[in-house]
Order: C-alpha cells, then structure tokens, then sequence
C-alpha cells in the first residue's frame, strides 16, 4: 500500500470517527429521543448541528480527494451515519420506561445497596422482615376496607396515613364502597436500598393479585372493579442502628411495652410514655406507596443532581432529624390536608399546616367549594430544590397527583374531568436554620414544642404551652404552592439563588412521546374490558415497530384492562393531535368503535384539543 492511499484511508478514519462523536455527544447533550416534560424533543438544535456538519465532510471530500476517492469515501460515511442512526434507534426504543416494569421478574439475591446494609446491620433478618411486609400488606387491605386504620397506625407514616384518610373522606362525601376480595401475595422482596441522612430506605417490590369491587351509592356509572394483578413498591424507613422492635406484629409500644388496646388514631403517640411511634426511631414505617409505572418513571438525575445532594448533605449535617424522605412525607401530608381542607369547606383542617400569608392566599376558596374528588391518589414526590435563605431553609418539593374531579350538589354528582387526570404541584415549605429537635410533629397532630395532642383548630398556638403552632422556627410550613409553569417562571428569576434546583422538566422527562401514544391506545383497546383479533394485531405491530418488550407490554395491558392505567398526553398540541389520531385507529382496527371507545375519544379531545 503507498503513501497515498494510506492517507486518504487515515483521513477517512477520522473523519468517520470525527462524525459518529460529534453525533453520539449530541445525543448524550439531551437529544436522547426522549421529550422533556411532555414536549418535543430537545435535539433540533444538535440535530442541525448534525446536518451541518455532514454537509461540510461531503463537500470536504468531494472536492480535496481524487476521483474515483472522493465517490468511495462519501458512500462510506453516508453508511456510517446509517449505522450509527439504526444503532441508536434501537438503543433509544429500549430506554423506554414500559420496558423496565418488571412484571415477572425474579426477586434479586443482592439488590442495589443491600450488601453495604447488611454489612451495617448484622441484625438485619431479611426473611423475617419481608414476612412482616407480606403480614402489613394483608392488615392495610383490611384496615382500607373498612375505613379504619387505628390497627395499623403505628406503621404509617404521617403522609401515608393522610392519603388513606383522605381517600376515605372523599368516599364518604361519593358515598363510594371498596371491597376487596381473594388477595394473594405472590412474591414481596426488596429492590434496593438508600441511605437517608441517619436513615435506611428499604424499597420492596409486592406483586399480588384480587378482586376489586368499587361502587359508588350517588351514582353508578362511577362503580367499578373486577381481577387486577399488579406490582406496587412499599418504601420502609428506619433511624440507622434502630433493631426491630415488633412494630407491625404486635399492639404494643415499642419504648415502653405498653398495651396499645385500641389501636391509634391520627395521633400516633404512646399514651403512656408519649413516643413518636412512626417516627422511624423504633422499627420500620411505610413511607410511601408507589405504582409500578410510576416507579420506573422516576427521573435518577433528580436524585443524582451534585449540587442538590451537597445541600441535603448540608442540611442533614445540621438537622439530625432532616431525612428527604420525611420532608416529602410532610409535603405530601400537608398538600392532602390542604385538599381536603378545600372540599369540606373547613380551613381549620389545614390552618395549622400553612403559613398566615399562604392561608390569606387560599381562604377565599372556602366559600363556595363543592368539588370532591374520585380516587384521588399521589403519584410521586420529589425535592427538587433547596434555597439556603439569611435565616431559613426553603424546600421546593413536586407532588404529582392523579384525581377526577367531581361537583357535588345536595348529593347530585356530575363529573368535572371526564376521567383521572394528573397534575403537578410545586409545594413550598420552610422552616429555621438550625432549629430546635421537636418532641412531636404537627402532621402526627401534637405540638413540636411540647408533644401535647392538637384538634382541627383555626386556633394557631398550642392549649398547653402556648407555642405559635404554624411557625417555621420548630416545623417544616408550606409557604405556598406553585403550578410547574409558575416554579418554572420562579426558577428563571431567581436564577442565582436556585444554583442547586432541578430542572422542572426532569418532572416527566421519562416518558418519550411514543410511550404516551402506546399508553393512550392500551386505554382505548381496554375501554370494553374485551379484545379482539384485530385489536390484538394492532397493539402488536406498534409495540414492534416501537421497540416495546412484549413480555412488559402483557403487563400493561393488564393494568389497562384492571383500569389502573390513565390517559397521558404530552404538552404539544400537535404530538396531542397525532396521539388522538392513533388512538382513533385503534379503536376501529376490530371494525366496529364501541360506544365506550368513542366516548374516551371525544372526552379527550374536548379536554385535551381546547
């Protein structure tokens, strides 16, 4: 080979290799294939970048290199920008979050953070442990049946708590029953664990089966039910060095031994000694409940932000009792609160939770309120940003919710959204630099200062000692609450002092706009709880043109026909329009729409296309 032509291969080389970096780094800027907060793609910039940058290697070739060089070496990169184009195709199909719902999968001998753990917690009895998962599973069912939690209180954590409390209030208001029945727990096991500040999350992963019966006494074309099989992750959170204590086995204090007769209520401290029981202090407390679809779809760059760990690493070196996790059960305690609040047309019931500015803000929405909501339930929340302010530390937490909102009028129900919509919240709370260790919590209803037992008061200090119940000196306060495009405007303007904020388009940056689509036409297929031949081939022939894993895809299908899977829809009109047109012809590849197919169509385009 002469001189000549082994620098013109050279050349080629490095120019390929110039190329395929160049489009790799566009992609790895925030390309992706991905939508960000359910808009377009982010990549038009790097992709006309791209194009540039082709168009000048082709001019570059053809007029440096001789002929027939010049037509060889244009042919080679146009094929290498095809590879790399399929390649990455592919790679961007697999991301999908409908591809990592483990439905089936066998439980892990080692989990993410269980060896540094156990290695930390010799104590630990893995098997026991998740035998006491399996055990609160089943008691939570029952308690939720019958709408009385006072069993299973002292496992709870102040925010899980509220949701079901909430949830009942809303039923009672919709006059709406759940019963559940032939529950079977197929498999509980642990998924990974984290490290909290001084405490240890273990998340579980629950797979279970049952029949759902859920009727509505005001109207009946609210009841639903039938067979679900599904996954749900329990989060248990526990103080460092704490050994179990009995929590979910047995009716007694866990600090004093004493007979816990009656349960607890929204109070969840010993009578007798005054303990915190759900504290974490003691043994494990359920923290959070999280669907599967929701579980994958949570961001890892909201966790894994440098800047936002190095103000929760300041904050938990201040605070021992600061725990993320405690904070966003907090947040999501005070955003129900606040919610039901609202419905009874009672502030007492969030005044202490909120500050006296946030309460003038919001009272007046206590006139004429008669909205209830149906099934309303929290998706995910997470901190997104720490503000380290002369004299306090603000939190800015996201509280996704999923609810159907409906008017309530002398027991007459007429819906408000045509079905469960979502809705992200930014909720703002407070508290003092390096505030005193309260002896109790407001969002367990006793006093910070003093521990004593608190009602539903418009009153804002304790009847015991006398403390300002709503100051941000002993407790976490929401200060406001923002909608995304409100935070988003908020976090522009103060650019500066938001150095350790998230972006607020991490929120749902997971989901690409396919999965939308995919998702909506699970809906549509499902809306008759039957499938046909036709629809069966359609829904195959996306998922593989899609890059779906069909094992996962049965998976969701299931929680669409169990109705457990929502309607999604991305920010932009167009993917909305091109998304209804999918879902249209979904509905007709059985030959015939079905009246319930036609009527999620038109909903969603009277709600989603105005």
């Amino acid at each position: 080979m002469n001189k000549q032509k082994r620098k013109i291969i050279w050349l080629l080389l490095y120019l390929t290799v110039l190329f395929a970096v160049s489009y790799l780094f566009a992609r790895a800027g925030g390309a992706g294939g991905s939508s960000s907060g359910g808009s377009s793609s982010s990549g038009n910039g790097d992709g006309a970048i791209i194009i540039y940058i082709i168009i000048q290697l082709i001019r570059f070739l053809l007029i440096t290199l001789p002929f027939p060089f010049n037509i060889i070496s244009v042919a080679l990169l146009i094929g290498c920008v095809l590879f790399v184009l399929s390649k990455s195709k592919g790679k961007v199909q697999e991301r999908s979050v409908y591809n990592d719902i483990p439905y089936d999968k066998p439980a892990s001998k080692n989990p993410k953070g269980y060896s540094t753990f156990a290695a930390n917690n010799p104590e630990f009895d893995r098997s026991a442990f998740l035998e006491s998962v399996r055990s609160s599973f089943l008691q939570i069912q029952d308690a939720w049946m019958q709408k009385d939690l006072r069993s299973v209180r002292k496992f709870l954590s102040d925010g899980v708590y509220q949701r079901f409390i909430t949830q009942f209030k809303m039923m009672d208001i919709l006059q709406q029953t759940n019963k559940l029945s032939d529950i079977k727990v197929k498999q509980v096991s642990i998924d990974k664990v984290e490290t909290d500040g001084d405490f240890d999350i273990l998340h579980v992963a629950i797979s279970a089966s049952l029949f759902d019966t859920f009727i509505c006494g005001l109207d009946s074309s609210f009841n639903s039910g039938g067979y679900e099989e599904f996954i749900e992750y329990w989060s248990f959170i526990r103080r460092r060095g704490v050994t179990n204590n009995g929590m979910f086995d047995t009716q007694r204090c866990p600090n004093c031994d004493g007979v816990l007769e009656d349960g607890l209520g929204e109070v969840c401290v010993c009578p007798y000694c005054n303990s915190l029981l759900n504290s974490g202090e003691y043994d494990w407390v359920l923290s959070e409940i999280t669907q599967a679809v929701d579980y994958v779809a949570q961001n890892p760059r909201l966790a894994s932000n440098s800047s936002l760990r190095s103000q929760v690493e300041r904050l938990v070196n201040e605070n021992s009792d600061f725990s993320v996790q405690l904070v966003e059960d907090k947040a999501s305690n005070g955003y129900l609160q606040i919610i039901t609040a609202q419905t009874l047309g009672n502030p007492a019931v969030m005044r202490r939770f909120v500050s006296d500015d946030y309460y003038e803000k919001v009272k007046k929405s206590f006139d004429k309120n008669s909205v209830a909501y149906n099934r309303i339930y929290l998706n995910d929340v997470s901190l997104l940003a720490i503000l380290d302010e002369e004299q306090w530390n603000k939190l800015f937490i996201s509280v996704k919710a999923s609810f159907q909102r409906i008017h309530v009028n002398d027991k007459n129900i007429k819906a408000i959204d045509p079905f469960v919509i979502s809705e992200t919240s930014i909720v703002v709370m407070k508290r003092q630099k390096n505030a005193a260790l309260p002896k109790g919590s407001l969002y367990s209803h006793n006093c910070p200062n003093c521990g004593g037992k608190l009602e539903d008061t418009l009153e804002t200090t304790c009847p015991y000692c006398g403390t300002v119940l709503n100051s941000s000196s002993i407790e976490w306060i929401i200060d406001d609450i923002y909608t995304r495009d409100e935070y988003a405007q908020y976090q522009a303007e103060n650019k500066k002092q938001l150095d350790y904020s998230v972006d607020v388009k991490l929120l749902e940056s997971m989901y690409d706009v396919r999965d939308y689509a995919y998702n909506n036409v699970l809906v549509i297929v499902a809306a008759d709880h039957k499938i046909e031949e036709g629809e069966k081939q359609f829904i195959q022939k996306i998922a593989k043109k899609w890059g779906y894993n069909p094992k996962k895809i049965a998976g969701l299908l299931r929680l669409a026909f169990s109705d457990q899977l929502q309607i999604k829809m991305p920010a932009d009109l167009n993917q909305r329009k091109k998304i209804i047109r999918l879902m249209e012809n979904a509905a007709k590849s059985d030959g015939t729409v079905s009246a319930e197919e036609q009527k999620i169509i038109e909903d969603v385009k009277n709600y989603y296309l105005v």
